[in-house]
């Protein structure tokens, strides 16, 4: 690895290409250690930097100076732009905790449990052009529970973990013009609970309160806790079940249990709403164990708290079963949450959240064309944690249908409706079609040898 340092007016220079390469003076380093002068930028190569591309893979910066460094390459009309697509920029504190062992010490796999509340979040957010059985890959990268995920996968630091939620929820409304803040904000919310109980069980501790320790229990298959705990959660319904009794019922019995357990739910906000939410949540994954199925039914009948919980319980219960019932999703998911991710490479996203927050300010329309994706933006929103969004043009007269939030997929329609769709639009061109129209000449040779024939004698041609 190679490393110098430079002033802001040093750097800017280079990303112009005012400064060549040649002239830098480069010291080979074997990790990440910026120096003792604090006013300095401190730029790291994986390997010996060339004239073509010159930019840092690395660059760490003083303290509050990313935003003017970023505002003055912004400026330049000829300087690289998104700086942060070439060049990861980290403050000294982000360096100091990502390669200094100040890291998460996750030591159980969550991925089941992380890809069931992705897809839920990702249905809640669809606002009813969504259902579980047509979420994508695409679909689940685009939710804070697959953000929150790889930041679990990769061990990222604790201080960025607790910055990654609200980095997440600005750029989502900052990008989704169409969207209501307060309703996103409001599943951002309730997601911390079950996001938070994902990390407690990758470190293999014990989560606080009463749903914690029910989620406990059932990732560790501990039966006898689990009924203990919900012993004593179910004596808020009408009538207590055991979980023993619940799995000897039929299907129909244990449906119309939930739906008892779903009429008493309490209107008003309050830790036993909290629980009674927990309850029709873990008691909806009895009904059906092992799927998803009954995901729409509490969208519908409950709260999108009680959805997230569902998808929880479901998770932890059953996780290979939810995985492999979502054919190819499932695994490409938790292909993309185990992927490995080098902090000292070239950065992978479009653009990082500093920079973002930057360009916002004027209008992120014009940096678009740089993207590597129509209508969608890549955003590095901490160190090794890329997330995409929906890119959605605010001067545009009507959103486009790929513009939908997390580009939610309708239902696709039957073979009949199809072929109405198209006998349609054929009589709609047709009957657009001008009729004094001059046919088109025919050069058969049939047509020729009639010509010839209908020539009269001595006509020359």
């Amino acid at each position: 690895m190679w490393t110098t340092a430079f002033t802001r007016k040093e750097l800017v220079e280079l990303a112009i290409g005012a400064r060549k390469i040649n002239d830098l003076k480069l010291s080979h380093v074997t990790g990440i250690q910026p120096g003792g002068d604090q006013s300095l930028f401190y730029a790291y190569w994986q390997e010996q930097p060339i004239a073509t591309l010159p930019l840092p893979n690395l660059l760490v910066a003083p303290a509050n100076s990313i935003t003017d460094l970023l505002v003055a390459l912004n400026a330049s009309p000829i300087a690289p732009s998104p700086i942060t697509a070439l060049c990861r920029i980290l403050t000294r504190e982000d360096a100091a905790d990502l390669f200094q062992e100040s890291l998460l010490d996750t030591k159980q796999d969550v991925s089941a449990a992380v890809l069931a509340l992705a897809i839920a979040e990702a249905v809640l957010l669809a606002e009813g052009r969504l259902v579980p059985r047509l979420a994508t890959p695409a679909i689940c990268k685009r939710t804070l529970s697959y953000a929150w995920g790889k930041g679990l996968s990769i061990q990222l630091p604790p201080r960025l973990m607790e910055e990654l939620p609200l980095r997440w929820a600005d750029t989502y409304a900052s990008l989704n013009a169409t969207a209501v803040r307060s309703s996103f904000q409001s599943i951002v919310s309730d997601l911390m609970g079950p996001l938070g109980i994902c990390a407690h069980l990758a470190m293999g501790l014990k989560p606080p309160g009463t749903l914690g320790k029910l989620a406990y229990s059932t990732f560790h298959g501990d039966s006898g806790l689990q009924q203990q705990i919900w012993q004593q959660l179910s004596t808020q319904l009408e009538d207590q079940w055991s979980l023993r009794d619940i799995a000897a019922a039929t299907r129909e019995e244990r449906g119309l249990y939930l739906q008892a357990a779903l009429r008493l739910m309490p209107q008003n906000a309050s830790v036993q709403r909290d629980e009674r939410i927990g309850v029709c949540a873990f008691l909806a994954t009895q009904v059906a164990p092992g799927s998803l199925e009954h995901l729409e039914l509490l969208k519908i009948n409950g709260t999108p708290a009680m959805v997230l919980w569902y998808a929880l319980f479901a998770a932890l219960q059953a996780p290979t079963e939810i995985v492999t019932g979502l054919p190819g999703v499932g695994q490409r998911v938790l292909r993309e949450l185990k992927a490995v991710s080098d902090p000292t490479g070239r950065p992978t996203a479009d653009i990082a959240f500093a920079e973002l927050r930057v360009l916002e300010r004027a209008g992120i329309e014009t940096t678009a064309r740089r993207f590597g994706h129509v209508g969608e933006v890549e955003v590095e929103l901490v160190p090794g944690i890329v997330s995409t969004f929906s890119l959605h043009g605010r001067n545009r007269a009507r959103a486009e249908p790929e513009q939908l939030p997390l580009e939610a997929e309708q239902a696709s329609a039957s073979p009949k409706e199809r072929l109405e769709q198209i006998i349609s639009l054929m009589i709609d061109t047709v009957r657009d079609m001008p009729e004094d129209r001059t046919p088109a000449p025919d050069y058969s040779k049939k047509a020729y040898s009639a010509s010839k024939r209908s020539r009269p004698k001595g006509d020359p041609r």
